[in-house]
């Protein structure tokens, strides 16, 4: 008999979002969190672990904004350590665990940070083929998305109903002046996106 239950095997399991998981980042993520998680599962015998959406949050910090994008928060920065992207100093100090909060915006902030620092490691990585592979494999989606989280950058709070009507409207001479002034932005966009499906 599989080990790998179906929808027809009769099994135990959870239901829990990955940021609900302890660690000293604020929330848990992809990596150290997750698979002490799993072991701990796996040890209790339950064979299943519905995690949620994992996309990128929304207005109100909703995990329903993105179908296919993930959410940079969920990067673990151990395991950007890990591979060379990221450097001891670059991690943000651990939070005491206790806290019954979570301050979301400075966790995102935090995380941004570190990303950031580990984008500017990763100039040799993102060379590679690899990467290149990713973002013209995901390009139906990534470009849009990165668009998307530039203009809400540059319109911080505000419905996309509220830009300004040539971006609104996709006006194409419009979006790719944007995409040239933005273009460093936009890749690291796509550079999160990347060690987010590295998890």
């Amino acid at each position: 008999m599989s080990r790998i239950p179906t929808l027809g095997t009769r099994a135990g399991g959870i239901l829990a979002h990955v940021t609900s998981l302890p660690d000293g980042h604020g929330v848990g993520d992809l990596g150290p969190p997750a698979r002490r998680f799993l072991d701990f599962l796996a040890g209790a015998g339950q064979r299943w672990w519905q995690m949620l959406p994992v996309g990128p949050a929304g207005e109100g910090f909703s995990p329903y904004s993105s179908t296919f994008a993930g959410d940079p928060v969920l990067i673990s920065l151990e395991d950007l350590l890990r591979d060379g992207l990221m450097s001891r100093g670059g991690i943000p100090a651990k939070r005491d665990r206790r806290a019954h909060r979570v301050d979301s915006p400075l966790v995102t902030g935090a995380k941004e940070v570190a990303l950031r620092r580990a984008f500017e490691r990763s100039t040799r990585m993102r060379s590679r083929r690899r990467f290149h592979d990713f973002c013209e494999a995901n390009a139906a989606w990534l470009d849009d998305f990165a668009l998307f989280r530039i203009l809400k950058r540059l319109h911080p709070g505000r419905p996309w109903y509220a830009w300004p009507e040539a971006q609104r409207r996709r006006n194409p001479a419009t979006l790719d002046s944007l995409r040239t002034r933005e273009r460093e932005e936009a890749e690291f966009v796509r550079f999160e996106q990347f060690v987010f499906q590295l998890q």
